[in-house]
C-alpha cells in the first residue's frame, strides 16, 4: 500500500508521502476550487457529466464547490460520482466539496442558495438575535450532519465581519453589529461545525469570511459589483473589524477567505484584499500566526459564466494585469487556493518560467493535503444517497429550526400589545395559510383587522449606471 492511503500512518507522513509523488500539474489542480452542479440550467445531464469529468478526471481539480442540486439526496449522488472520477486518476486523490450557506429563507446563486429538503434555520443575525450561545451550536450541529450526510466537508462561512455599514446587502449573513457578540458566535458556529475538540471525519471544516472584514464598504455598496470596491476605516478603526477573526483562529478555525474589496484612506495599498501584502503576509500569516489555509474569494483572476451572468475578474486595483500576474502576487503574499478559478495552467506557467518556486507551491499543497487527511476523505469516498434522504430536513432537525426561529424573534417594545391567539389579522406579505396554521384569522381589509401583519423584503436598488453583468 502507498504510504499516503495508509489511515494508520501520521497525517503529517502521509502528506510528506503523497506530496513527493505530485506532478507541478497536479499540484497546481490542488489550487483552484471551481463551482461544479449535478444539474445546470440549459445543459443536459451528459454536458455537466462531461464537464465534470474533464476538471475532475483530465485536469484533476480536487476542490469544488456544489452549486443548485434539487435536494439533499441529489447532491450526494452528485458527490459520489465526483469521487468516482477523481479515484480514477493517477493518485486517486478525492475530492473535498465545498458550499455556501444553504439553511436559510433566501437563495442567491453568489451567496447561498437554499434548499428544500434541509432544516430552515434563522438568517445569521436572526441566530445571533436568539441570545446566548445555545441556538448557534444547534445551528452548527445541525449543518454539520445534514451536510456532512450530503458529501459536503467545508462549509464557506461564517461570515465573521461585522455588520457596521447599514446599507450592505451582505449584513444578512452576518451574526450583527457588536464585535463582541460576533466573536463569540463565531467561535462556538465553528467549534459546533467541527464536532469535537480538532477537526476529523464528523466535522464539517469552516471558511470564515471575510479577511480582514467585510463590513465596512463605502456607502454599503458591495464590492461584488466592479463600480464598488472600497472599503473604508473612519477613525481607522481596522483592529475592530480583526477581533472577530482572532477570536475565530484561537477557536481553530483552519481556514479563511479574504475579501474582494480594497481598502482606501489607509496605510495598506489600495488592491483587493487577496493581493494586498501588508494585511495577509504581514498581518495575518506573521502577527495573527495564521498557518491555515487561506482562500480568495470567487474568480479575482478570470472571468466565469454564472448563471448566465458574466462574473469576474475581481482583482480590483490590479484590473491592468494578466491573469497570470495577478496570480503570482497572490501567492507571493500568502494565498492558498484560488476561489472559483478552473485554470490551473496559470500556476503551471509561473513555476515552469521560475516567477514561482516549486517549493513555494509545495507550501500551500501541504496545507490543502493536511486538511482533507484530517477531513477523512480518503477513508470515506461515498456516502449513503439514502442516508443522506433520512438525516436531512428530518423531524429532529426541523423542531431545532423551528425553535431557533421562535427564539429568534425580538420584541421591539415592551410597551406594544401583545397579539391574540384568535386575532383577526391584514396580511402583506405573508400566507393566509401561516397565519391561519398559527391560530389566526386573516381578513380583507383594515377596518376589519385587529392587527396588520408585514413581511417586507430589504429595500435594494442597483443604482442609475447599474453596470449589466451579461455584457
Amino acid at each position: 500500500m502507498d504510504g499516503y492511503r495508509d489511515p494508520a500512518l501520521p497525517v503529517e507522513h502521509r502528506v510528506e508521502d503523497l506530496l513527493r509523488r505530485m506532478t507541478i500539474a497536479e499540484k497546481a489542480a490542488m489550487m483552484v476550487h471551481p463551482s461544479t452542479s449535478p444539474a445546470a440550467e440549459g445543459l443536459t445531464e451528459a454536458d455537466v457529466l462531461a464537464s465534470a469529468s474533464h476538471h475532475a478526471g483530465t485536469i484533476g481539480i480536487t476542490h469544488f464547490n456544489v452549486l443548485g442540486g434539487e435536494d439533499s439526496s441529489a447532491v450526494a449522488a452528485w458527490h459520489n460520482t465526483l469521487q468516482e472520477i477523481a479515484e480514477s486518476t493517477r493518485l486517486g486523490i478525492p475530492i473535498t466539496l465545498s458550499t455556501d450557506p444553504r439553511h436559510g429563507f433566501r437563495s442567491n446563486l453568489f451567496t447561498g442558495q437554499s434548499m428544500d429538503s434541509l432544516s430552515r434555520w434563522p438568517d445569521y443575525p436572526g441566530i445571533a438575535a436568539s441570545g446566548g450561545l445555545g441556538v448557534v451550536r444547534a445551528f452548527g450541529d445541525t449543518m454539520r450532519q445534514e451536510l456532512r450526510a450530503m458529501g459536503v466537508r467545508v462549509l464557506l462561512g461564517p461570515m465573521a465581519d461585522i455588520f457596521s455599514e447599514p446599507r450592505w446587502s451582505r449584513g444578512s449573513g452576518t451574526f450583527g453589529e457588536d464585535p463582541d457578540r460576533v466573536a463569540e458566535l463565531s467561535v462556538a458556529f465553528i467549534e459546533a461545525l467541527r464536532g469535537g475538540r480538532a477537526l476529523g471525519p464528523d466535522s464539517v471544516a469552516a471558511v470564515v469570511k471575510h479577511f480582514p472584514g467585510g463590513g465596512p464598504q463605502l456607502k454599503g455598496d458591495d464590492a461584488h459589483d466592479p463600480r464598488f470596491p472600497e472599503q473604508v476605516y473612519p477613525g481607522e478603526m481596522q483592529g475592530l473589524h480583526l477581533r472577530p477573526f482572532e477570536r475565530a483562529f484561537a477557536g481553530g478555525a483552519t481556514q479563511v477567505m479574504t475579501y474582494y474589496g480594497k481598502p482606501v484612506g489607509t496605510e495598506w495599498p489600495e488592491v483587493g484584499f487577496a493581493f494586498n501584502e501588508p494585511v495577509v503576509r504581514d498581518l495575518l500569516r506573521r502577527k495573527l500566526g495564521f498557518d491555515g489555509i487561506v482562500v480568495t474569494d470567487w474568480n479575482v483572476l478570470e472571468p466565469e459564466s454564472i448563471g448566465g451572468l458574466r462574473f469576474g475578474p475581481n482583482g480590483w486595483g490590479l484590473e491592468h494585469l494578466t491573469p497570470v500576474e495577478r496570480a503570482a502576487i497572490a501567492i507571493d503574499v500568502g494565498v492558498d487556493q484560488f476561489g472559483g478559478e478552473r485554470n490551473p495552467a496559470l500556476i503551471e506557467e509561473l513555476v515552469e518560467t521560475g516567477r514561482i518556486a516549486e517549493s513555494r507551491i509545495d507550501e500551500s499543497v501541504r496545507r490543502l493535503l493536511k486538511e482533507k487527511f484530517r477531513l477523512g476523505v480518503f477513508e470515506s469516498r461515498r456516502v449513503d444517497v439514502e442516508h443522506a434522504r433520512a438525516v436531512c430536513g428530518s423531524a429532529e432537525f426541523a423542531t431545532r429550526a423551528v425553535r431557533a426561529q421562535e427564539q429568534s424573534l425580538v420584541l421591539a417594545s415592551d410597551n406594544a400589545p401583545l397579539l391574540h391567539l384568535d386575532a383577526r389579522v391584514m396580511l402583506e406579505g405573508v400566507e393566509p395559510q401561516a397565519a391561519i396554521a398559527s391560530g389566526l384569522t386573516p381578513v380583507g381589509g383594515l377596518s376589519e383587522a385587529d392587527a396588520v401583519v408585514v413581511r417586507l423584503a430589504s429595500v435594494f436598488h442597483r443604482g442609475d449606471d447599474a453596470v449589466d453583468l451579461a455584457a
